[in-house]
């Protein structure tokens, strides 16, 4: 069998460059998720007691998504059930959006990084299904099997520092 050396300098200089991206990706189950800021500024006491509607010091899908279908309703000021770039990037101003929130947390959701992380069929918009997706994925990475997600985990367990 031939093997041709430029094949496998290609290859093996392909891989080394892609490595440090594979390792990174493999740091954090957020990554694919959500940006860092977005994420730092999520693992708050003060963002998990807004979402926490009954007050248990827990957190639950359902309180998740009526929590994250206030702000996706928030940003969006046209109603038309999406979400364009100017409504996106004005979370860090939006009244609303910041009320249901903190200051970080709005300036972290409104960048275009997040935008494009959330819009998944990259058709420039962002859904509300597309919204609630994200944030539904990164519950059930922060809960793992429990149905909740207690105010250690949400905090500190699953959002490394």
């Amino acid at each position: 069998m031939k093997v041709d050396v430029r094949i496998v300098c290609t290859l093996c200089a392909c891989f080394s460059l892609a490595l440090p991206v594979i390792s990174h990706a493999i740091d954090s189950p957020y990554d694919a998720i959500a940006t860092p800021a977005y994420v730092n500024n999520m693992r708050t006491k003060t963002i998990m007691d807004k979402i926490d509607t009954n007050g248990d010091h827990a957190v639950s899908m359902e309180e998740g998504e009526i929590y994250f279908t206030k702000v996706f309703d928030a940003l969006d000021r046209n109603k038309d059930g999406k979400l364009d770039r100017t409504e996106w990037v004005g979370a860090a101003t939006e009244k609303d959006v910041v009320s249901l929130s903190t200051g970080g947390y709005a300036r972290a959701l409104g960048s275009m990084d997040m935008m494009s992380m959330a819009d998944a069929n990259k058709d420039h918009t962002v859904s509300k299904d597309e919204f609630l997706e994200v944030h539904i994925r990164m519950f059930k990475v922060m809960a793992g099997n429990n149905s909740t997600i207690d105010a250690q985990h949400f905090i500190d367990e699953h959002f490394p520092h």
